[in-house]
């Protein structure tokens, strides 16, 4: 018990109605187009941004970031318990500006297990197992 509040402490801190602005997954799939994906795939949640953070086959690093527009879901127990969805924005690095289409991403979680879940308009649904301690599950 003392081990979880102290992880929660470290890795999760929460705003004043509840929903988190430091907070940190990691997912052990991403079935993108049957590419290979290294895993685990950090998601950090800082303020108003959700980083992600892949390696692909080649050690190739992948950085991905959004910005979070509007909160739809904060149902949050603990870093272990929670569903959080959120409307978000993707950043292009080529053009350094946010792009204009809404995407939203939610992270479902259950006894240190769950699933996030990623949704880009005109894009099939990508649903990755995901755990909140920095382990592979095997």
């Amino acid at each position: 018990m003392l081990l979880s509040l102290a992880w929660q402490s470290l890795f999760c801190q929460t705003s004043e109605n509840n929903c988190p602005n430091n907070l940190t997954y990691f997912a052990y799939s991403l079935p993108i187009d049957g590419e290979k994906w290294y895993v685990p795939i950090k998601y950090e949640i800082r303020d108003n941004l959700i980083d992600l953070k892949i390696r692909h086959t080649n050690k190739e690093e992948l950085f991905i970031r959004f910005k979070i527009i509007e909160n739809l879901i904060c149902d949050f127990k603990d870093v272990n318990h929670c569903n959080l969805k959120y409307k978000v924005l993707t950043y292009d690095e080529e053009t350094n500006l946010y792009e204009q289409r809404v995407s939203q991403i939610e992270f479902k979680f259950s006894d240190r297990e769950g699933k996030i879940y990623i949704q880009h308009p005109n894009f099939p649904q990508i649903i990755s197992e995901a755990t909140s301690i920095d382990e592979i599950k095997k």
